[in-house]
């Protein structure tokens, strides 16, 4: 199992120029080019207007291996956002989006039982997380909580901590919870927790659903 993510930094301090952006933050074997504002999948890091940060700007990575290479390019990435004086603002956020294209291998019903699973554990841990981030990101529009929602709810409505509607658009399950942040040691902190929570969320939903199959088939 190969575990990959990708990471949204919205931040300030060098304009909303998209391409002035990137040549501030050029970094040696890391590509970044700015770019208009889309969705689209790419295999390098783009700088992009985002409607939450006005005057700032938001970069965005390629799907990332899971690895020490990784992170590292992640910890380089930070040191130059910090390197230019860039900084956060209480509307900022930091996402991250962990690989969920294993889904697709599933039955509707079985990966909406996954949906369902995944939900009720974040619902379970999500005072947790709440206490890892600051106070102002589990009152924001921008990142609702998951509590009392149902998987169909997170599914239609992506502005929630946990966006299940990221997997129709990206094959990915998104973690909009934590703060914004150029706190290179602490993003990486939080992407390994988005990481392992999905890593762990899946072990245990196939365990107890082959335990139940076989239940079923030995009745």
């Amino acid at each position: 199992m190969t575990d990959k993510f990708g990471i949204e930094i919205e931040f300030y301090g060098l304009g909303r120029d998209t391409r002035h952006v990137a040549r501030q933050l050029t970094i040696p074997d890391i590509l970044i080019r700015g770019e208009s504002y889309n969705h689209e999948l790419r295999h390098h890091w783009k700088v992009v207007t985002d409607g939450s940060v006005l005057d700032g700007a938001e970069l965005v990575s390629p799907p990332l291996v899971f690895n020490d290479a990784s992170l590292d390019e992640v910890r380089k990435i930070f040191a130059k956002l910090k390197e230019q004086e860039c900084f956060v603002r209480d509307n900022c956020g930091f996402h991250v989006h962990v690989d969920g294209t294993f889904l697709r291998s599933y039955s509707e019903t079985k990966r909406n039982d996954f949906f369902r699973f995944l939900v009720a554990a974040y619902q379970a841990n999500e005072s947790v997380f709440d206490r890892l981030v600051k106070s102002h990101r589990n009152t924001n529009i921008y990142c609702k909580s998951t509590k009392d929602k149902s998987w169909d709810d997170l599914m239609n409505d992506r502005y929630h901590k946990l966006n299940l509607n990221s997997f129709i658009r990206h094959g990915t399950i998104e973690f909009r919870h934590f703060h914004g942040t150029i706190n290179g040691e602490a993003a990486i902190a939080w992407i390994t927790l988005c990481v392992t929570f999905m890593r762990n969320v899946r072990a245990r939903f196939e365990a107890s659903y082959d335990r139940a199959v076989n239940r079923s088939a030995s009745v």
